[in-house]
Order: structure tokens, then C-alpha cells, then sequence
């Protein structure tokens, strides 16, 4: 089952490079890895140009500073109660740098001293720029890996996340009713230089169980390339809590009304909706999926870890930096829409 995209004409030099070099064809999970990581084109490696009102898109953080005062009293009450000895945090993926300054600024005079800032981030435009805002501001240091950074503060640090997860190149699947099974999305140039989807049978695609209450042809993501990345690093991490933010729903909940599954992009905050579009601009637009929490949760409990708490992000909010003023309603409806998860590591 095969199904034209993007015509010769519209198909970008870089993409259509790219996917000669990569052989007969790719997966959309390896697509959407060198649109955001190719170390000569990819956004994230080149085009990014910043976070917020004057970049491509926002994130939670740069919108409302009461969860960076959140992150901070979580810092602050896990260090005092639970782990008194745990003196590093370790932020991954720290956009532009502006939730760490936030979070180091709302941390006690004494305990900022006293605590190691480390940040992992895979974007050298943003380290850049995470620098520049963070100059002055603390003992920050920064590491190409979480492993690297973990072996530096010889496995014990407080982990958090804000919007990481949506950045991990998916593998898309589609409802094959007629075959009763889930088929893999692929995609390959013909002669002509089209664009072109493909539909493959993987021994791995998940179960048709999975696809009970959905129609033919509804899409669905899965993030294995979390999964694996989580495999590089966690049995390096033995003290201290983790924190993931990120937006999305329980499975199937996720997918309600989403045939086209979740796959969007951002370019200069105009959205662009899953499709032929999400092709184009290649390395130069955000690519981005709503997390399947029902998945994610579980990727982290096979690995042993111990759920605390999986939470709106107001919720968090309350918990942790509770208000007098009541937010206003845009607000409220991006703190519901973000959810909240702590772990301990294994045997903690």
C-alpha cells in the first residue's frame, strides 16, 4: 500500500539528498531524527534560531515562571527530606536556558551555593545561548550525555525535564483493518523524485489489541527511541528523584479525534498539522508528537524505577508553589494539558 506525498517539485534538495543517501528508503522515525539532529541540517543542530515570542514556538516555561518556582521547591523539599545528600541537578534539554536561570534564581542563596547545575543538551545553537543567559548565575557545567553528567556527580542528582520527551524521533504505525494489524510507516523516492509512504509489516508493530476502539487507517506513534536512550544511562543513576514534563493523555485517550495520529511542526509559531506538509522545510521547521503517558510510564517501571506521582503540571504547581491568585484561564488550560511525573532510580 503505497500512497504519493509530496510531487519532484516540492520535495526539498536536503531531504531529497538525504534520503539518497540513506538507500531505498527510511523510516519516519529516522526522517524525523535528521530533520531535528543531522549534524549539518538538521533544526535543532543549525536552524534553530530561539525559544519563545521571538523563536519558532514556546514552551510551558517560558510562559508561566510559577513552574520554574515549582521545580525549585521540588529541589529544595526532595534535597532537605529524602535525598539530604544529594548535592547536583542535572537538567536535560534546557531550551534556551531561561527555566534554569528561572529555577536557580528561586533556590535559597544558601542551598544555590551549595548545589552543582549541570545541563545535557544535544543543540550547540542552544548551549550557546543557555551560556549567555546563564553567565554569572551559578556553578554550571555542561555535558554531552546524560551518562556523562551522571558520572560526575557519581550517580546521585536530581533530574528534571521540561518538553524533552516530544522531541524523540517516533516510529509511526498505521490500522490496516483489512489486515488486522498495525503497519510500520516508511518512506522512499520513486523515479520520478516523488515523495512516497509505504506501509510495512514489522514483527514488532504493536498488538491488534491495542487497536480496538479505532478505525482504518488511524495513526499512532510509539517512542522506542526513548525507550533505548533511557538504556544508555539509568543504571548509572542511583540517588536522587526525576522529574519528566511533557504534554499528552493515557493511551487511547490520546488519539481521540486524531486520525493522523499526534505528528505536527512548528515554523515561526504557525502550526502545521500532520500531513504533506510536516515534509517540507526540511531541518527548517520543530517537528513534535503528544506523549502516550500510559507508554511512557511503563518504559520507566520496566527499568525498575518507582513511580512518586504522575500529575497535571498544575497539580504539581499546587503541590509544591501553590498561588494566592488564581491563574488566568489560558494558563489553567496549558497546566492541564501538561502532566507531571516523578520517579526514584532502582533500590533507592
Amino acid at each position: 500500500m503505497t500512497r504519493i506525498i509530496l510531487p519532484s517539485d516540492e520535495v526539498d534538495r536536503r531531504l531529497r539528498q538525504w534520503m539518497e543517501s540513506s538507500g531505498s528508503e527510511a523510516s519516519f522515525e529516522e526522517f524525523f531524527d535528521a530533520a531535528l539532529y543531522h549534524p549539518e541540517f538538521g533544526y535543532y543542530s543549525n536552524n534553530i534560531r530561539t525559544v519563545g515570542n521571538r523563536g519558532d514556538f514556546s514552551t510551558s516555561a517560558s510562559l508561566d515562571p510559577s513552574l520554574a518556582r515549582a521545580i525549585a521547591r521540588w529541589i529544595v523539599v526532595t534535597s532537605r527530606l529524602e535525598q539530604p545528600r544529594v548535592r547536583d541537578v542535572i537538567e536535560i534539554g534546557a531550551g534556551d536556558g531561561s527555566l534554569a536561570s528561572s529555577v536557580l534564581r528561586f533556590l535559597p542563596w544558601l542551598l544555590r551555593r551549595s548545589l552543582n547545575f549541570h545541563i545535557v543538551d544535544r543543540s550547540l545553537p542552544l548551549r550557546d545561548k543557555q551560556k549567555e543567559i546563564l553567565r554569572g548565575k551559578g556553578n554550571v557545567q555542561w555535558h554531552e550525555s546524560v551518562e556523562d553528567a551522571l558520572a560526575t556527580c557519581k550517580g546521585r542528582a536530581f533530574l528534571f525535564s521540561n518538553e524533552l520527551v516530544d522531541a524523540f524521533p517516533p516510529r509511526v504505525f498505521q490500522w490496516v483493518e483489512d489486515a488486522k494489524s498495525w503497519k510500520e510507516v516508511y518512506l522512499s523516492l520513486d523515479k520520478e523524485g516523488n515523495l512516497l509512504e509505504s506501509l510495512k509489516t514489522n514483527e514488532d508493530a504493536p498488538s491488534a489489541e491495542s487497536a480496538s476502539s479505532f478505525r482504518d487507517g488511524q495513526r499512532i506513534e510509539r517512542h522506542d527511541s526513548y525507550a533505548r536512550w533511557l538504556d544508555t544511562w539509568i543504571n548509572g543513576w542511583n540517588a536522587g528523584e526525576m522529574l519528566t514534563i511533557d504534554y499528552g493523555d493515557d493511551f487511547p485517550a490520546l488519539y481521540h479525534r486524531r486520525p493522523r495520529g499526534t505528528i505536527r511542526g512548528f515554523f515561526h509559531h504557525v502550526r502545521i498539522e500532520a500531513g504533506p506538509e510536516i515534509y517540507t522545510r526540511f531541518g527548517h521547521h520543530d517537528l513534535t508528537t503528544d506523549i502516550n503517558f500510559t507508554a511512557l510510564t511503563k518504559h520507566h517501571l520496566d527499568r525498575g524505577l518507582t513511580g512518586i506521582a504522575n500529575e497535571s503540571q498544575g497539580d504539581f504547581i499546587e503541590r509544591f508553589a501553590p498561588e494566592k491568585k488564581t491563574p488566568l484561564p489560558a494558563i489553567t488550560e496549558a497546566r492541564n494539558a501538561f502532566r507531571c511525573l516523578r520517579f526514584k532510580p532502582p533500590e533507592s
